[in-house]
Formats: structure tokens, C-alpha cells, sequence
């Protein structure tokens, strides 16, 4: 009956190699092999892995060192668990970073925008005054010397482009939100879900156009990063990372 090795890399760690030579003086019964040696005293041995110490005719302790095999090999899996846990956590906050690093652009590329477009109005209204007129916020302006009125006509934009945000919060443990856009134009729509393979984990049929919100929960999804993308009419508009902690 087999038991697992409890805490490998821990008794590996209280493990000490040296450098000794035997003593040959005391004991020249005994052909010890000259010069200096490399190893693990007995004895040290004895109070971190006992089952690799053993006792000979003599009354010498030795170290079955075929016996210490298998402690580094589940030594070495236990600190690669280490690793790849280290990396995942890199790699989760690489995505954070990047994810920040694009919301704080596009919202910068935004401002800019807006305020390129409201210079554009300003030059417009300024280009087609009449000589002697200024531009206002007022939906009349009017020739300071005859009061003539000017009619402004309002005109309201919106948006016609499809939108998909970033999951939020983003790393999750085992729920996050992802808002979306649907234009009217649009006749299908899906949300899909992945892994980092390719292999989809989930689909989304979006039946109405506008604004709108999933709630994904995922505590049974294992920890990793993982893609979601906005697909309309067949084609792939736009895909994000997300990461589950």
C-alpha cells in the first residue's frame, strides 16, 4: 500500500551537503576512499528523512542515496506547483496592467476627440457668420446692428458603433460584469467564450440591439486567462481577455 510524500521540498530544503574526508587514520580496517568526499552526514539525515538511514556490521551509520530519489523528484514537482502558481499571478496582473493601460488611452483618445469636435463646430459657425456677427450657445444670434435673427438647427449623433468593454473587476474570483453595444443595424449577435486553446466554453445569443449587460459567473471555471468576443453577422468584432482568479 502506497503513501504519498508529505512535504518534500521542505525536508529537501533542511537537507546540508558537504564536503569531509574519511578517517582513514582511526579506522584502517576500513578502505575509505581517499581525499575529499561530497555528501550528507548520516546523522543530519537521520532527523529529516530516517527511512534513507541505515546501520552496518560495524556500528556505522550510512545513506542509501537511491532512497533520496524519490524526495527530489517530488521535490522538484512541488516547487514547479510554486512556479507555475508564480506565473499565473504574473500573468494576471500583466493583463491588469494592460487593461488599465488601454481603458486610460481610450479615455484620453476620447476627451481629445470631443474636443476636436467642438472646435470643428466652433470653426464651422465662425466660417458661415456674416461679416459682423459672433458665434453663441443660443439657438438665435443676431446682427448687433439690425437685430436680424439666424436660425440654428440642432442635429442629435449616436452611435452606430458596436462596443465591448472589459469585464469588470477584472482579475475575478466568481462573478464579473461585461456591458456591451448592439447597433440597430445589426441582424446577429453573439457573445463567446473561450479558453487560451481556442476551445469554446460558451455562447451568447444577443436578441435585441442597444446597450446591454452580462453578469458571468464562473466559480466553477478553473483559474487561467480566458478570451471573450463580440461576434455580428457571423464575423468577430472585437475580443477581450479576462482573467479568473
Amino acid at each position: 500500500m502506497a503513501f504519498p510524500l508529505t512535504e518534500p521540498l521542505l525536508k529537501v530544503q533542511q537537507l546540508q551537503g558537504v564536503y569531509f574526508e574519511w578517517d582513514t587514520l582511526q579506522y584502517p580496517e576500513i578502505e575509505f576512499e581517499q581525499g575529499r568526499q561530497i555528501g550528507l552526514i548520516a546523522q543530519d539525515v537521520q532527523s529529516v528523512v530516517p527511512e534513507v538511514v541505515g546501520m552496518d556490521a560495524q556500528g556505522f551509520s550510512y545513506i542509501d542515496y537511491n532512497r533520496l530519489v524519490p524526495v527530489l523528484i517530488e521535490a522538484v514537482k512541488d516547487q514547479q506547483t510554486i512556479i507555475n502558481g508564480q506565473q499565473l499571478t504574473i500573468d494576471s496582473l500583466t493583463v491588469l496592467v494592460n487593461n488599465l493601460h488601454l481603458q486610460n488611452s481610450d479615455s484620453v483618445q476620447s476627451q481629445i476627440a470631443s474636443i476636436n469636435a467642438q472646435l470643428a463646430a466652433i470653426q464651422s459657425c465662425i466660417d458661415n457668420l456674416p461679416p459682423g456677427l459672433g458665434c453663441s450657445g443660443s439657438d438665435k444670434m443676431s446682427d448687433s446692428g439690425n437685430n436680424t435673427p439666424i436660425n440654428v438647427t440642432q442635429v442629435e449623433l449616436k452611435s452606430d458603433e458596436i462596443i465591448l468593454d472589459q469585464n469588470n473587476p477584472n482579475p475575478f474570483k466568481e462573478t464579473t460584469t461585461i456591458n456591451y453595444f448592439i447597433p440597430d443595424y445589426i441582424v446577429f449577435a453573439q457573445i463567446i467564450f473561450s479558453d487560451n486553446t481556442g476551445k469554446i466554453i460558451k455562447t451568447v445569443d444577443i436578441n435585441e440591439s442597444g446597450y446591454g449587460q452580462l453578469k458571468v459567473k464562473a466559480e466553477k471555471l478553473m483559474s487561467g486567462i480566458y478570451n471573450y468576443s463580440i461576434v455580428v453577422d457571423g464575423k468577430i468584432a472585437e475580443t477581450k481577455k479576462m482573467v479568473k482568479n
